[in-house]
């Protein structure tokens, strides 16, 4: 089994040794050589195969192997200074001259060299995702504030990647003193690996939301995240999908503008034309959320794109509808909408679609009392 091993700084939590070798005990040692050393270890490339592995171990001191610290004065004074001298001793003769101590150190020597297993606990992700950089001078440049979130963000993909999960919802969190702070949100209508599209939605939030303070720290945390699907790459690019597109406008105006600039039309159980549909405002998230299902069916009806909020009334001359001195031709119709006879104003209409002499086509409807009124037009 092929070892791979990194000892971090405690002070910084940054890596700062790396090794590799055929078992997890011998790259162990060869970490702890550099960091005793404080420089590589020569010719590591060795250390890919178990050929010659007793050879490279045999250079590491006895000092640089913390499961020989306990014995190391005892080997010196017999003139053991590195591994290799302490290879070429008897087991049994070792063995005994160690004492207690023996079959522990031996153990390990057997590990290292890969003549019995060395079992490890695999590594874990952590299950939530927080952390920090610090400003050695507090800023209020928004150019320094995004350059500082690219490795908190490159992390956090990682961390995301190793879980086979996509961002959906993440905070910034700007530390502006001892007890003050302020916080920018991402919201992604899809969970996203991409870091690019990251970076610009933070952008978008740093330029339009002002900063309260200068800035002392910034900590990214992951809120949201969901298993992503890898689709597969298509063998010539071509432009995204008309849904890609406004995906990424939505993620854009919602970063830019705020929550409250999204609205989704959603149908509504009601025959009225005005009250058929209600804009409502809604998360990110949700925006393509399925429609009503109570709602009354009008996918087969021509509907104007915009209602006026209270129709129009319209002259009439010789029976036919005016509108701004023109005769509105009818070209479709009618169509009668009939609702809510038990409420104290019934809907009893004959809607039309008519043309105005600019060739702009209007929606009419007239009363059982032939009054005529406009409601909409269609784009």
């Amino acid at each position: 089994m092929q070892g791979l091993h990194r000892l971090e700084d405690a002070g910084t939590n940054t890596l700062v040794f790396f090794a590799h070798a055929p078992t997890p005990r011998a790259a162990e040692w060869l970490a702890c050589y550099q960091q005793f050393r404080n420089k590589p270890w020569p010719n590591q490339a060795q250390a890919l195969s178990l050929q010659g592995l007793e050879r490279l171990l045999a250079r590491l001191p006895l000092q640089a192997l913390h499961e020989l610290q306990c014995c190391t004065a005892f080997l010196r004074s017999i003139g053991i200074h590195d591994l290799g001298g302490l290879l070429k001793l008897p087991r049994q003769g070792l063995a005994q001259r160690l004492g207690q101590r023996g079959p522990a150190v031996l153990k390990a020597i057997d590990q290292a060299m890969g003549y019995v297993a060395d079992p490890r606990e695999p590594l874990k992700p952590v299950e939530h995702f927080l952390q920090w950089r610090d400003f050695t001078v507090p800023t209020d440049s928004c150019s320094l504030l995004a350059k500082a979130s690219e490795p908190l963000l490159y992390e956090a993909l990682s961390w995301l990647k190793s879980k086979q999960q996509g961002l959906t919802q993440a905070q910034f969190i700007l530390r502006q003193g001892r007890q003050t702070q302020q916080t920018f949100r991402l919201q992604l209508s899809q969970p996203s690996q991409d870091l690019v599209q990251l970076q610009t939605l933070l952008q978008e939030k740093l330029q339009h939301q002002p900063l309260q303070q200068t800035v002392h720290s910034i900590g990214l945390e992951v809120l949201g995240s969901e298993p992503i699907l890898n689709q597969s790459e298509n063998l010539f690019p071509g432009p995204m999908s008309a849904s890609e597109n406004l995906e990424s406008l939505a993620e854009r105006l919602y970063s830019r503008l705020g929550p409250k600039v999204l609205v989704s039309p959603e149908l509504q159980n009601s025959h009225r034309p005005e009250e058929a549909m209600r804009l409502n405002s809604v998360e990110l998230k949700n925006k393509w959320g399925p429609p009503n299902k109570n709602a009354a069916s009008a996918t087969n009806l021509l509907r104007p794109s915009w209602l006026l909020e209270l129709p129009l009334a319209l002259q009439v001359q010789n029976h036919r509808p005016h509108y701004q001195g023109q005769k509105l031709e009818l070209v479709l119709g009618p169509e009668r909408i009939e609702a809510e006879w038990w409420s104290e104003d019934p809907v009893q209409r004959d809607y039309f679609v008519a043309q105005t002499n600019q060739q702009q086509m209007v929606w009419v409807y007239r009363t059982p009392g032939h009054h005529w009124f406009l409601h909409g037009f269609f784009g």
